[in-house]
C-alpha cells in the first residue's frame, strides 16, 4: 500500500514539474466560504487526462490572484489537484488535493490530501461543469 501512494506522489511531483498548463477559464468563488468572491484562473494540464472506463482523470491547476486561507492553517495562491470526471454521470470527484504559497503551483507546499471525495453533481454555469465539458468532449 505504501509503495502505490509514494508512486502516486512522484507521479505528482514528476507530472507538476513538467506539465504544461492550458488556461481553461477566469472565475470566481461563489461559495459561502472564507474565500468568497476570490478571483482565480483554472488550468489543465492535458497530457494528463486519462480515461477509466467511462470516466476521465486529469491534473487541474487553480491559481488565486490574492492570498486564500480556505480550511488550511497555511495560505496559498494555488492548488493542484487530480480530479476524476463521470462522463455519462456530468459529475466530478477529487482524489488529490495540494496548496502553494505561490501562483502555479510554485513556492512552499503548504500541504496535501490524498483521497477519494463523495462524487458531485455539475450544475451549469459552474467552473466544474465547463471542466467536464472540456474533459468529456461535450
Amino acid at each position: 500500500m505504501y509503495k502505490v501512494i509514494l508512486i502516486m506522489l512522484l507521479a505528482a511531483i514528476s507530472s507538476s514539474a513538467t506539465a504544461t498548463w492550458t488556461k481553461i477559464v477566469d472565475a470566481k468563488d461563489n461559495t459561502n466560504g472564507p474565500n468568497q468572491g476570490s478571483l482565480f484562473s483554472v488550468f489543465v494540464d492535458l497530457d494528463t487526462m486519462h480515461n477509466f472506463n467511462d470516466s476521465i482523470k486529469v491534473w487541474e491547476l487553480y491559481n488565486y490572484q490574492t492570498v486564500q486561507k480556505g480550511n488550511s492553517p497555511n495560505p496559498y495562491l494555488s492548488l493542484k489537484v487530480h480530479t476524476e470526471y463521470d462522463c455519462s454521470g456530468r459529475r466530478s470527484r477529487e482524489h488529490y488535493v495540494a496548496i502553494f504559497s505561490e501562483n502555479m503551483g510554485t513556492g512552499k507546499r503548504g500541504g496535501e490530501k490524498e483521497y477519494v471525495h463523495n462524487w458531485t453533481l455539475l450544475e451549469p454555469d459552474t467552473v466544474g461543469r465547463k471542466l467536464w465539458e472540456l474533459t468529456c468532449g461535450r
